[in-house]
């Protein structure tokens, strides 16, 4: 089976996949069971909000609430259940200061103390404001009073956090609190549309109130000490009775029952005075709007996602914990100040998995992409290129890509009669240290490694990396490792070794670029005429006795940086077309403008001119002259290619080119 090669995302590949990622996890968001999923990590961030939100004030509202606890029942013998002689009492006095309506918060489901059920039968039928009671009752006090259901629903840590306000039936009683507002005001609450009278979401005012706070949540008052309270405080209030016995099970958990607290808990009594708080001020808690959840959290994906798919990890975790700090900020900041409960631990949940996802899809791209790149090219470019390709995109689509370089070829001159001499030993020792320093003059100017072929070395610029200069680097490549064979030489002839030359032809053309050989073994290379004729040219140097040729295409790339003389127009074996060669002689920033073979080389330019014009006499004597004036090898050459041509007929199309029969 073909092995599939590591895929590399385009930029678009990137951003589609990060669209993609963001619409599922939005929608998977939304599902209905996702709110189930994370109800108590949402009521547990919720519970957070409260205590950041504090304590909020009753003053304005007209809710007092009456405990009847131990020092109230003193004298009765009993307290469970509540002496309903001492309700009746305490629905007289209430009567008498002027409230506007009771509520108890007591079930009497059965009879008790037949005198003390006569005196609450009796205390019902006289009290002018209306009195609500749990629709657990029997008939004597039913008709007499409104009857109401009571409950409340918890959470898995036993916090209240529902109150129903009514059922769904439409006969059934509603909920003590709505029934309170309908006696008091004489109609329906008015409830905000998304408010669910089934379902109330309890907006706590603060922590549970008790006798011995100087200001607790709501006003409280013993029914022992009702009968000192003067009329007016009292006067028009809606006032709640209910049981004041912590150890009796009408207690809840609320958002409140901290450690700050005391983890105290909230007697029953009281939440119905928060719900009818609730109603009187329209202080609800409302979920935030659907739209506003898809807005936050589309953001809130997106910038997770993009930012993992276009920055470093590094970046990506930073602005994945700023957004998420964000998020929770706003949730908070909804909460406090207008009511509105947006989600915090889904979208926080998703936006995880949105960078788990993107993450994972890079690990499988790009990450897998990157090690391929490593696998493959480590042996021929240096590290600080491979990076590069992988941050940029570089040689991303090779395998049989066209592209215009400027290739590299060496060669040591007599190294197979040198090597004869030594032995294997030696042999290797001088070839890995000349190969070594060369490979690394090779990276530092960014060229890639094409292949050693024993003491020969193959190489390019441009390639995998594009790189705009890379005939100048390819030059400037060719002069620093004839210098580095300097220390190289001068080393080896302390230990006993003859000294060696480099030959180098450079040539710029377009070549075929890509991993190239078969399903079992590749080798990323390049392969065309022009890898051809920069090899022909590290040869072509045995003929004109120089060591660095560069070819016209590749010299017209390096807009001036170098100093060079013409040599010729060649043909070489195995072409038809002729190409202009120079002499690379050193860079031009490093050369004054007049050397001591300035007269050399324009003694050289002017018998190429006579050549080129078909002047071969001329040429020849220009040629003969600079030979013996400056033992020019260049000059040698051309003189005999003229002495060669003396007696013949030039072609009539007498191009001035050099034809070599031999590499």
């Amino acid at each position: 089976m073909k092995k599939l090669r590591p895929i590399k995302l385009t930029r678009k590949h990137k951003a589609g996949i990060a669209l993609a990622i963001v619409a599922v996890c939005t929608g998977l968001a939304l599902l209905p069971g996702v709110r189930v999923l994370f109800e108590d990590l949402e009521y547990r961030v919720m519970d957070y909000w409260f205590i950041l939100q504090g304590p909020q004030s009753t003053a304005a509202l007209p809710v007092w609430v009456v405990l009847i606890e131990d020092e109230s029942v003193t004298g009765y013998g009993f307290r469970s259940p509540t002496p309903r002689s001492l309700i009746a009492d305490t629905l007289d006095m209430l009567n008498a200061k002027g409230v506007r309506c009771i509520g108890l918060d007591y079930i009497f489901d059965r009879p008790h103390n037949p005198v003390h059920d006569r005196m609450l039968e009796a205390a019902l039928s006289r009290s002018r404001a209306p009195v609500i009671v749990v629709d657990q009752v029997i008939e004597r006090f039913g008709r007499l009073s409104i009857l109401a259901f009571s409950e409340v629903k918890s959470d898995n840590r036993d916090i209240v956090r529902i109150y129903s306000l009514l059922r769904e039936d439409p006969a059934a009683n509603p909920s003590m609190a709505w029934a309170m507002y309908r006696a008091c005001y004489g109609s329906d609450p008015p409830l905000a549309a998304e408010v669910d009278p089934y379902s109330l979401l309890l907006n706590f005012y603060g922590p549970p109130s008790r006798l011995s706070d100087a200001s607790p949540t709501f006003p409280v008052v013993t029914a022992k000490e009702l009968a000192n309270l003067p009329a007016a405080v009292l006067q028009d209030k809606i006032v709640f009775v209910g049981s004041g016995f912590e150890d009796l099970g009408d207690t809840f958990r609320t958002a409140f029952s901290t450690a700050q607290s005391g983890f105290r808990l909230t007697f029953g009594v009281e939440l119905h005075a928060t719900v009818i708080g609730m109603l009187l001020d329209g202080r609800y808690l409302i979920p935030a709007k659907r739209w506003m959840l898809v807005a936050g959290m589309v953001v809130l994906f997106l910038l997770i996602a993009l930012s993992s798919m276009f920055l470093r990890t590094w970046a990506t975790v930073a602005i994945g914990l700023a957004v998420i700090v964000g998020w929770m900020g706003l949730s908070a900041g909804l909460f406090v100040g207008a009511g509105l409960v947006l989600p915090a631990m889904a979208p926080i949940f998703f936006a995880a998995l949105v960078f788990v996802l993107c993450q994972s899809t890079l690990y499988f791209t790009e990450a897998r992409y990157s090690k391929f790149l490593q696998n493959t090219f480590s042996r021929y470019v240096s590290p600080d290129i491979i990076h590069e390709m992988v941050d940029h995109g570089w040689g991303l689509d090779i395998g049989g890509e066209s592209r215009r370089l400027t290739i590299f070829f060496t060669d040591l001159e007599g190294f197979t009669s040198f090597a004869e001499k030594l032995s294997a030993g030696d042999v290797v020792m001088i070839l890995n240290e000349y190969l070594a320093r060369m490979t690394d003059i090779l990276f530092e100017v960014r060229g890639t490694i094409g292949s050693f072929i024993g003491d020969a070395i193959m190489a390019y610029f441009g390639a995998p990396a594009e790189l705009p200069d890379h005939a100048a680097r390819a030059c400037r490549a060719a002069l620093r490792m004839q210098e580095a064979m300097g220390p190289l030489n001068d080393d080896w002839r302390k230990r006993g070794f003859q000294g060696l030359r480099m030959r180098i032809g450079i040539h710029t053309g377009d070549v075929i670029l890509g991993n190239i050989g078969s399903e079992k073994r590749t080798d990323f290379t390049i392969i065309g005429d022009s890898v051809n004729l920069a090899a022909r040219l590290e040869g072509v140097n045995k003929y004109f006795g120089t060591w660095i040729i560069v070819s016209e295409p590749a010299l017209s790339l390096t807009g001036g940086a170098f100093r060079t003389r013409e040599l010729a127009r060649i043909v070489v074996k195995g072409r038809t077309q002729p190409v202009a060669i120079h002499e690379l002689l050193h860079a031009a920033a490093d050369s004054p403008a007049e050397s001591a073979d300035g007269e050399k080389y324009r003694r050289y330019a002017d018998g190429l001119r006579e050549f080129y014009r078909g002047d071969i006499a001329g040429a020849e004597r220009i040629f003969t002259e600079n030979a013996s004036a400056f033992d020019d090898a260049p000059s040698r050459f051309m003189m005999e290619q003229c002495r060669s041509l003396e007696g013949q007929p030039l072609p009539e199309k007498w191009g001035g080119a050099v034809e070599l029969t031999s590499k």
